[in-house]
């Protein structure tokens, strides 16, 4: 199980992931869970959207805002994990 460590070697983010992903380009990271559920969480490690999601990814920074699919279908999310979009699009790409 994986998890977040400071510069200081303190944990910020507890092991508890199959896997954390760094989105370098927006300063956060992709969190899976054993039973491959994906979230997000800050560089200070909070949580800013739970692991629920079949897949997510960082579509803008700010304001925040991520696109994830739940099945099989696409929506938007902020920052808080409030829906922008619904999970109703078969497909999305981001025009930046």
């Amino acid at each position: 199980m994986f998890g977040l460590i400071d510069g200081s070697g303190d944990w910020i983010l507890e092991p508890g992931y199959s896997f954390i992903l760094p989105d370098k380009d927006n300063g956060y990271f992709i969190l899976a869970t054993g039973d491959e559920k994906f979230g997000a969480a800050d560089a200070e490690g909070k949580i800013v959207i739970e692991p629920a999601f079949d897949d997510i990814s960082v579509v803008h920074v700010l304001p925040l805002s991520f696109c994830a699919s739940r099945g099989g279908k696409y929506g938007i999310l902020d920052g808080k994990g409030t829906e922008l979009a619904p999970f109703v699009h078969d497909d999305m790409i981001s025009l930046d």
